[in-house]
């Protein structure tokens, strides 16, 4: 069965649904009992949740406040809608506040909805190998939840997750937020292809081993945004001034055009990293981590070891007592916070023009710059 309600208070955003308890609407006893679809309508949220047991192909059409819902099995009218056939409702949604106040629930099955009105919907899923595809003008949140499932926001700046499963992820034009783990099901443990598109994006991996692949954009990529790091993931940033923070695994992190980097500052134990563009000899020891076309490298809390190649880099140390070498390059090597008895090393290389690098220690601990055609102590 299935349900399309609007009820009234609505406030915005999840927490504030849960609390007026909009997040599942139940279906009338009544309704239930003669095994119907209903659409219920009351207020300024509407939501169409469908029955177990039932695979669906939803389509939403419209514009403005006259959302169509189309299905492959009857849907009931309730007060705010009418019946046009059988299958097929239209809905006054009013003016919505925000994607919250429009949303569609799928359960198990392997359903599809697709959202090709002007208006965005947030959509769950549910378990089952589920295709939920976003609005080309509107940015809508896809959840999709249990399952091997294929999300795709298209234009717009979306919220998309997979979940548990092996899912593909696209968050399509627009400043995205892509995610292999849904907020609202079980940890993700499956291998995902996780994809940002045209746009500003944040893409993240689960447990898995993911591709994560930012695409045009300056890009914040994760191969591991639920901190398990579990599994060896290839992050890709495409084009644009990409940020990479790989997992504690094998990963690859490769920057692609523009001016990108990588990322330890989460870690405790120091790291070994270098923009040599050798395959498996960075990160933490053991970890075989490959750094690709990254500019800047920024270490970890503990003592690193942190070397640049022949163009201009950007290297941070952090705290603890770390060794930096720019190599060619009018580089900034900044051996970063730390305690008195740390003794940072520095050493700028050759340079690439009469700017020459700049090294910065800490003031308040010891440390010694070689090379460095500027030192700068903050």
């Amino acid at each position: 069965m299935y349900a399309i309600s609007r009820a009234a208070g609505l406030t915005g955003g999840i927490a504030a649904l849960a609390a007026a308890g909009f997040i599942v609407t139940a279906v009338p006893a009544h309704a239930a009992a003669a095994g119907s679809v209903v659409a219920v309508t009351d207020g300024v949220f509407t939501e169409f949740v469908a029955g177990a047991g039932q695979v669906n192909d939803l389509l939403i059409t419209g514009a403005g406040s006259s959302l169509t819902f189309t299905d492959v099995h009857p849907i009931t009218a309730g007060p705010g809608c009418t019946a046009v056939a059988g299958t097929t409702v239209t809905c006054d949604v009013g003016t919505p506040e925000n994607v919250y106040a429009l949303q569609v629930r799928v359960l198990d099955g392997r359903d599809i909805v697709r959202n090709e009105s002007s208006t965005a919907v947030m959509i769950y899923g549910g378990a089952g190998d589920d295709t939920l595809i976003g609005s080309d003008s509107a940015g809508d949140e896809l959840h999709a939840e249990e399952g091997d499932d294929t999300v795709d926001g298209r234009s717009g700046n979306d919220t998309v997750s997979g979940g548990e499963g092996r899912d593909t992820v696209r968050g399509g034009a627009g400043d995205d937020d892509v995610n292999g783990t849904s907020p609202f099901g079980p940890a993700d443990d499956g291998d995902d292809v996780l994809h940002g598109g045209d746009g500003d994006d944040t893409v993240g991996g689960g447990a898995g081993s993911d591709l994560v692949d930012g695409g045009a954009g300056d890009d914040v990529l994760y191969g591991d945004q639920d901190g398990t790091g579990a599994g060896e993931d290839t992050l890709l940033g495409g084009d644009g001034d990409d940020d990479l923070i790989g997992g504690l695994r094998a990963d690859v992190l490769d920057g692609g055009a523009g001016r990108d980097a990588g990322y330890y500052t989460e870690r405790e134990t120091g790291v070994v990293a270098s923009l040599n563009g050798v395959r498996g000899d960075d990160g933490e020891p053991g970890e075989g981590d490959s750094l690709l076309a990254v500019e800047s490298l920024y270490g970890s809390t503990g003592d690193d070891v942190l070397t640049g190649d022949d163009g201009d880099n950007v290297l941070e140390g952090g705290a603890g007592t770390d060794v930096i070498d720019g190599l060619g390059g009018d580089d900034r090597l900044i051996g970063g916070w730390g305690l008195p008895a740390d003794t940072d090393r520095l050493d700028g290389g050759d340079h690439r023009t009469d700017a020459g690098d700049v090294c910065q220690l800490d003031a308040a601990a010891a440390g010694t710059a070689v090379a460095c055609e500027t030192v700068e102590h903050v």
